[in-house]
């Protein structure tokens, strides 16, 4: 399928302003299922725009418009040629753990797989695969392994608001046996 999108951006100012500084995440990623045919920026009043790829590699655009202005236009114009999505597999090849973790090694992931922040091993942790029996999910291929994990997490907690906080630790979710979305993603990582 072929889309053709346009985003308008307008700045209007009561008094003009002496200078802006902008970064945009506005051009859609190539993917598998998705290729970019064209991006274009057009900015009112006109700037010199630089750019560079963010860590997940989206493409950021910067541009600073370095005169008194009391208005700023931005319009972001992509095609994009999208795929249908391919039927999942009930299952992925043994193999696939030695792909990512050579993935994993090479960075591509690094940012996402490591522990760190809010995604630690706890005691808490250590005894929820324990009581479940996930530590044996490396003899299953990612895929079922990532089903059974995402399952038993599933009817495990209860989804409610309100029990932890953006920035509570996995222990206060599994203990609870509740918690809302970042908390069960941090269990699953």
């Amino acid at each position: 399928m072929l889309l053709e999108i346009r985003h308008v951006t307008q700045y209007h100012y009561e008094r003009p302003v002496r200078e802006s500084l902008m970064e945009l995440w506005m051009q859609p990623q190539k993917t598998a299922r998705q290729r970019l045919i064209s991006f274009e920026l057009d900015l009112n009043p006109a700037a010199q725009v630089f750019s560079y790829a963010d860590s997940f590699g989206n493409a950021v655009y910067h541009f600073d418009v370095p005169q008194p202005h009391d208005k700023l236009t931005i319009v972001a114009r992509s095609a994009v040629e999208t795929e249908a999505p391919s039927e999942r597999p009930q299952a992925l090849e043994m193999g696939e753990w030695d792909r990512l973790r050579s993935e994993f090694v090479r960075g591509e992931c690094f940012d996402f797989l490591r522990m760190h922040g809010f995604v630690q091993t706890t005691e808490g942790l250590e005894a929820f695969v324990n009581e479940h029996n996930l530590e044996d999910l490396r003899r299953k291929d990612p895929l079922t392994a990532m089903r059974v994990l995402s399952e038993t997490i599933y009817q495990a907690f209860e989804y409610q608001p309100g029990v932890t906080d953006a920035d509570s630790p996995i222990d206060l979710a599994l203990s609870a046996g509740r918690g809302v979305c970042q908390d069960f993603a941090h269990i699953m990582l």
